[in-house]
């Protein structure tokens, strides 16, 4: 396999930027912070990460995930994943919504399987 000459470039698309600011509809336990060419979407047990590539369609970008998920004390587990996703640019936002709310439900209940039934649920009901 021989590595690409050039690097990919990442940064955050504008629109994505835009609406995240605007208010896109997160539970209340979030925090969103946007620096630069990174957008946080910060919850009390995950961070989440998220930068875009474009893609080769003219409106098509590549929405690139990556998430820390934090254990409760007194455990110092700590998982990280990465992924990526193709979203036509006018609907990012939405997508990007509907990714992150489905990967943290997938986390609350895999962190109130390990760590005690009932200690998440109640924010599994707003994720």
């Amino acid at each position: 396999m021989v590595c690409p000459s050039e690097p990919v470039r990442v940064s955050l698309d504008n629109r994505l930027a835009e609406s995240f600011r605007a208010g896109v509809e997160l539970p209340d336990d979030c925090r969103i912070e946007i620096a630069d060419d990174r957008l946080w979407v910060l919850f009390p047990e995950s961070d989440f990460v998220l930068q875009t590539r474009t893609a080769a369609g003219p409106d098509t970008v590549h929405l690139i995930f990556s998430v820390a998920v934090r254990a409760p004390e007194p455990s110092l587990e700590t998982w990280w994943d990465k992924w990526s996703v193709l979203a036509d640019g006018r609907d990012q936002a939405e997508v990007a919504r509907d990714e992150i709310l489905t990967n943290r439900k997938m986390i609350l209940r895999m962190l109130d399987e390990r760590f005690g039934a009932g200690r998440h649920r109640a924010e599994m009901r707003y994720a």
